[in-house]
């Protein structure tokens, strides 16, 4: 019989290498921080591949085989694979929050300070229209004041 899943971790263990080598010398991404934390995400996925060949073992069926010191040995083990698994995940999860926390700050803060300036920029160009409305009516009214006077003059 064909070994579908077999193949397929074999694949995926390969694809994984593959991955995991690209990363490390082609350095794809501008920031270290991001080459590195891909790094360790393939890492984890190719350790959880890896791991997983531990599955393709079948269990027994023998109902004999329940009570004996193998049965209990063989769940331990599967136990402690599916807890290295899940920590690897958890692991790597935590780590890209914390990472993409720590841009999401950066990239908010520059946005903050692109809207102080904006709003600086706002606030003078208001001012300024202001002391042109201001120096108008001054004008205005010098004018007035001027033809006023010129009237008076003239009367």
């Amino acid at each position: 019989m064909i070994n579908f899943p077999l193949y397929q971790l074999i694949i995926c263990v390969i694809w994984s290498l593959v991955i995991l080598l690209w990363i490390f010398f082609v350095r794809p991404f501008e920031k270290w921080i991001s080459n590195l934390v891909n790094f360790f995400n393939e890492v984890v996925i190719l350790t959880a591949f890896s791991i997983s060949f531990f599955f393709q073992t079948p269990m027994p069926d023998a109902e004999s085989f329940k009570y004996s010191k193998g049965y209990l040995k063989y769940n331990t083990d599967t136990l402690h694979v599916g807890i290295i698994i899940l920590a690897g995940i958890g692991l790597a999860s935590c780590i890209n929050l914390i990472v993409m926390l720590y841009f999401t700050a950066i990239l908010v803060g520059q946005k903050f300070k692109e809207f102080i300036k904006a709003v600086k920029e706002l606030w003078a160009k208001w001012k300024n229209r202001n002391e042109k409305k201001d120096e108008e009516k001054v004008d205005d009214t010098e004018k007035e004041q001027n033809h006023m006077d010129e009237i008076e003059e003239e009367g």
